[in-house]
């Protein structure tokens, strides 16, 4: 006869508690037998279950290979756990709970994150058992742990097919958290809401992940045995949140900083540019000027020859080729100005202005030597 407690006296009332199990598909399944394999069991209980997984009752056979696999993950036996999932895939794939039993042992596993080909998996299972809570939850797991991981590794992923899903973030997330919303339906369990906690923290709601995983630690029942290490495991994820979202804090003051700098920068470059073109253009007035002054000064040296060499002769004439060599400077100044300025508009115009000028006090000093 089975004890009124969930300690196993005998491999007889392992095997007959086996037959009072409800449907596989269902939550209750795994909890009945999670608390079983956390009893204070005997020492021959592994042996118990090793032995009814021989049985060729397949409902037993499995029941034992779902026992010791929440007695490995419970233990962090990866090796053990490894072994008993490939040793068994062949013999147990096809129960509907098989994938999902893989799925759990990964997220104790701590040296290997989830891949996208397995957030496909958790998905499809929901499709399988859409009102199993614990189902529900484990994707939601699954996706938190798997962009978490990318976060921290700042990377997008080391081929294509994670680059898909770092690219679908936002639906990843979103049906996640549709999902951890319905297990919190179906069973109000703390776990579920450190979960949803973390998954508010990867969409940005940082004040409601906070809320979430105080949530989890209130709910947390005190008087179990692993209490400790699960409250712990949920400030984990709460200085996690707390450190992302600092993160992110400090990404958006640089991002500030950066963009007061360029923006302090592009000013500093358009007084810059102003400074340089006024300085050229200083600096071509300036070529101007002495242009201006060296044709004044050969205008007015040339001008003394020339009226001190013919001024005896001809007076008219003298002053007749004064007035061309000043027409000459004109034109020649207006023709440096282009050579400096170009066809620049407005200053195009003052040379040609000059030029003209020129031109003409260069006709009328020829007609005064040509008629006087």
């Amino acid at each position: 006869m089975m004890s009124t407690e969930w300690v196993m006296n005998s491999i007889e009332e392992l095997e007959t508690f086996f037959t009072s199990l409800p449907m596989e598909e269902t939550r209750e399944y795994e909890l009945k037998l999670t608390r079983l394999v956390t009893s204070n069991q005997k020492a021959e209980f592994e042996d118990w279950l090793k032995q009814l997984m021989e049985r060729e009752d397949e409902a037993t056979a499995y029941a034992s290979f779902v026992c010791l696999n929440i007695k490995y993950r419970r233990n962090h036996d990866g090796s053990k756990l490894d072994l008993l999932i490939n040793g068994e895939r062949s013999r147990f794939n096809r129960h509907p709970t098989f994938s999902h039993m893989e799925l759990l042992s990964l997220i104790d596993h701590s040296k290997r994150q989830p891949t996208l080909a397995e957030l496909r998996q958790g998905k499809e299972d929901i499709g399988k058992m859409p009102m199993n809570a614990g189902v529900l939850h484990l994707f939601a797991d699954l996706v938190a742990t798997y962009f978490e991981d990318r976060d921290t590794q700042n990377e997008s992923g080391n081929n294509q097919e994670e680059k898909e899903g770092v690219a679908d973030r936002s639906e990843w997330l979103d049906k996640a958290m549709t999902s951890v919303e319905d297990a919190i339906r179906l069973q109000n369990y703390a776990k579920f809401y450190c979960t949803k906690g973390r998954i508010l923290a990867l969409r940005g709601y940082f004040q409601e992940a906070m809320r979430s995983i105080k949530e989890a630690i209130d709910l947390e029942d005190s008087s179990l045995n692993d209490y400790a290490i699960r409250v712990g495991n949920y400030q984990y994820h709460k200085l996690s949140i707390l450190a992302r979202m600092q993160n992110k804090e400090i990404k958006s003051s640089l991002e500030k900083y950066r963009k007061s700098m360029a923006e302090e920068n592009a000013e500093i470059q358009k007084n810059l540019d102003a400074t340089t073109k006024k300085l050229e253009s200083s600096t071509i007035k300036n070529l101007e000027f002495l242009g201006l002054f060296a044709g004044i000064i050969s205008f007015t040296i040339g001008g003394i020859n020339i009226a001190s060499n013919i001024a005896g002769k001809s007076f008219p004439g003298a002053a007749g080729l004064i007035i061309v060599l000043m027409g000459a400077l004109l034109c020649v100044f207006a023709s440096f100005g282009v050579v400096l300025h170009g066809i620049e508009k407005g200053k195009f115009a003052r040379n040609g202005i000059v030029f003209g000028a020129g031109a003409i006090v260069i006709i009328g000093g020829l007609w005064l030597c040509l008629h006087l």
